[in-house]
């Protein structure tokens, strides 16, 4: 069964929408965009389970984003990719062990790491064995959620 659509098409909000280079919009910069759209990145872990599908081998989005690998009810492994069906076939191969999988775009490219990190950092998935250097925005993130400060924007998925 392959990934639903839905985690990478928005609908509505605009927000998803990231202006075209020299920054058309009056005020917005990248990192100002990043800001304000951080929450709506964010997935409870509860609904990435939830919503996680079996892998078959060769299955997954031909699209880049953010995904996890699951193994017994338990997200085991954070990444992004830019074309997330080849990572998921790279990882099959290396003998990762995981059964489900779940992922979501519609990240700018220049942002996806700062969305990893969040995952990996506030996750600590199991075979995440290299946590990369945590600079500004996504330490902010984390740290705002280790203070219970943050929530994620799309708890009612």
């Amino acid at each position: 069964m392959p990934i639903p659509h839905h985690t990478f098409e928005f609908e509505g909000d605009n927000i998803y929408l990231l202006p075209q280079e020299p920054w058309k919009v009056v005020d917005i910069t990248p990192i100002k965009w990043l800001m304000q759209s951080y929450p709506k990145f964010l997935h409870t872990p509860d609904h990435i389970l939830k919503n996680s599908v079996l892998y078959t081998y060769g299955e997954g989005p031909n699209k880049g984003g953010i995904y996890f690998l699951i193994q017994e009810s338990e997200i085991v492994y954070v990444g992004q990719s830019n074309t997330i069906y080849n990572r998921l076939i790279q990882h099959r191969k290396s003998q990762l062990t995981f059964s489900h999988f779940w992922c979501f775009g519609g990240i700018p490219e220049m942002h996806l790491e700062d969305v990893e990190l969040f995952y990996i950092y506030t996750l600590e998935p199991l075979l995440n064995n290299k946590y990369p250097p945590l600079y500004e925005p996504a330490k902010s993130f984390v740290k705002l959620h280790k203070q219970g400060k943050l929530h994620y924007g799309n708890e009612n998925c």
